[in-house]
């Protein structure tokens, strides 16, 4: 069973990576959780105690983790719920994983720069095998030009007017986000 969950805190551990046995790679760190209060008796603001979670994050989720993540830093996560019970030579207990969807820095308390990771050569490679297949299934007569055609093969929309002498800000390469 899973619950899809987002939630925010502080990262208590530095996040490690490990090479799963089918060659995925899993990153994992520890955030805190904890809720402020006031408190009437004592007129102050008190923390309360954290709940703690492990964080998994896969594949390459998992590497911007590494290079982005560090202890700490106040986040957001979102992904799926998974509590398990676990038992040692210590005891037994409870632990409460997040396998992550989405892990960003929380901006109410900082700021943030965000890069882009370029496409690998295996994804370009994908997208030209694609449109290849696209191509071949096209029906005789149509045309392989550009225009409204063109446009629905590469998923972006026929412009309303005349195309201007103004230079395109967008390449043939591009994608719309």
């Amino acid at each position: 069973m899973s619950n899809p969950i987002t939630i925010v805190g502080n990262v208590g551990t530095d996040p490690t990576a490990a090479i799963l046995p089918g060659g995925a790679r899993k990153v994992t760190f520890r955030i805190a959780v904890s809720e402020r209060y006031y408190d009437r008796k004592k007129n102050e603001w008190v923390d309360a105690d954290p709940s703690w979670f492990t964080v998994e994050a896969f594949r390459t989720l998992g590497e911007h983790v590494e290079q982005s993540v560090h202890r700490g830093d106040n986040v957001i996560v979102s992904g799926r719920l998974r509590v398990r019970t676990w038992e040692n030579d210590k005891g037994r207990g409870t632990a409460v994983d997040l396998e992550a969807d989405a892990v960003g820095h929380n901006l109410a308390w900082g700021t943030s720069t965000y890069s882009k990771t370029h496409r690998t050569e295996s994804a370009s490679q994908d997208t030209t095998d694609l449109q290849a297949q696209q191509s071949e299934h096209r029906q005789p007569g149509t045309g392989g030009g550009g225009g409204e055609e063109a446009a629905q093969r590469s998923g972006w929309t026929v412009p309303l007017s005349e195309p201007s002498e103004a230079p395109a800000l967008v390449g043939a390469g591009d994608t719309p986000f």
